[in-house]
């Protein structure tokens, strides 16, 4: 199997190659109807949603007018802690929601959409799946990789375990700590099922993430390893040349 998980991998000479692609492949799946389900995190937020947003300036006409967008996950703030916070320093950096991050990210599209962007709701993650079920499931699917190799997460789909349906999940340490939350909503594996399905993009950058690539590839269990086995026919998995030079050390990519 890892001939055939080597052949999904496209290695970009340099990281402003790799994202200028991202940002061609996102503006081509803007412009078709369906629903889009979008990632957070720095992979994405420094760089490609700014240059996504500069392109959309110009660009807004481009905005499929049956275009629905959505988002992987979501945090659970808890409201004691972040008031505890408050009281202590006023210093600290507390969680941003994910929907806020890709509104402030993605304006020029976020704002377009109006109804047709929605905020995932914590306190009711039934009503994600319902939106999810009304547009005939996701047409393309953005992710990225978590570095922690005991989990090779993906959202966070195998933070806790392998969850089929959207569920709440205990988030790991690693991502607990980077984050300041202990849970949080995830979409499941069902997403992944629907016939509407079309592509699954996964962006990989740094040589950090290829101990949990590693993972993936021998272990069904986490995250990413659940797609590796279950859906590689549409995996687009994208990355970086320092991300291809880890797995050269590692003895996984030729």
């Amino acid at each position: 199997m890892s001939e055939e998980i080597l052949k999904r991998i496209t290695n970009f000479a340099t990281r402003k190659e790799l994202e200028g692609h991202l940002v061609t492949e996102l503006l081509a799946d803007i412009a078709q109807p369906g629903l889009l389900l979008l990632p957070v995190g720095a992979t994405y937020e420094e760089v490609i949603y700014s240059k996504l947003n500069e392109e959309l300036y110009a660009k807004d006409d481009l905005i499929h007018p049956k275009l629905f967008v959505s988002h992987l996950d979501e945090i659970i703030l808890e409201t004691s802690e972040l008031e505890e916070e408050e009281k202590n320093s006023s210093l600290i950096k507390k969680p941003t929601l994910f929907s806020e991050i890709l509104k402030n990210s993605l304006p020029n599209l976020i704002d377009k959409l109006g109804e047709r962007f929605y905020s995932i709701n914590t306190d009711h993650p039934e009503d994600f799946e319902r939106f999810i079920h009304q547009r005939g499931g996701a047409r393309v699917i953005y992710l990225g990789l978590g570095a922690d190799p005991s989990t090779a997460h993906i959202a966070f789909i195998g933070e806790d375990y392998i969850n089929r349906e959207i569920s709440t999940v205990e988030l790991a340490e690693l991502s607990s700590s980077k984050l300041g939350v202990k849970q949080a909503v995830t979409i499941g594996t069902d997403v992944f099922n629907t016939p509407s399905l079309t592509k699954i993009v996964i962006t990989i950058i740094g040589e950090e993430k290829t101990e949990a690539f590693k993972a993936a590839m021998e272990n069904p269990d986490t995250g990413l390893g659940y797609l590796l086995s279950n859906h590689l026919e549409n995996l687009h998995i994208f990355c970086d040349h320092l991300f291809a030079q880890g797995l050269k050390k590692l003895g996984t990519m030729p």
